[in-house]
């Protein structure tokens, strides 16, 4: 049983129109994604690199066990009420989620003194990074 807890979360604050497509992932020197919408704009989301402490990518279709954390976070969002299509809700964070829990079980290291979220990008794969920080959003198409 899941006990993420997720909010929707707008890194992106330009229209776009899913869905959207990771383009490309580097991790060195800074994590940066290229991502791609529908509608033919690309976005590059950037993190400086001390400030990311785990990334995880995993094919979209082995991800069922986020569909409750991510639908409680929509119904939360739009009051209770569906309003549009869940589709144009791509992007969550946590303070409290598994992948934290399970940072914080490594051998000295661990999330008791700093501030983490769990970032995640719903795209044709899931994105999730533990951060201390929102990344940087640039449209660069």
């Amino acid at each position: 049983m899941s006990n993420d807890i997720f909010e929707v979360w707008q890194p992106i604050s330009t229209s776009y129109e899913p869905p959207l497509n990771l383009i490309q992932i580097t991790h060195y020197p800074n994590v940066e994604m290229i991502i791609d919408t529908n509608d033919n704009h690309q976005f590059k989301l950037s993190y400086s690199f001390h400030e990311v402490l785990a990334i995880r990518v995993t094919p979209e279709a082995s991800r069922v066990d986020l569909s409750i954390p991510t639908q409680n976070a929509i119904q939360k969002y739009l009051g209770g009420s569906e309003k549009g299509p869940l589709t144009n809700f791509l992007f969550f964070k946590s303070n409290k989620s598994g992948f934290i829990d399970w940072y914080d079980t490594l051998p000295t290291l661990g999330s008791t003194d700093i501030h983490l979220e769990h970032h995640i990008y719903l795209m044709d794969q899931i994105i999730e990074i533990i951060s201390e920080n929102e990344p940087t959003v640039v449209q660069i198409k």
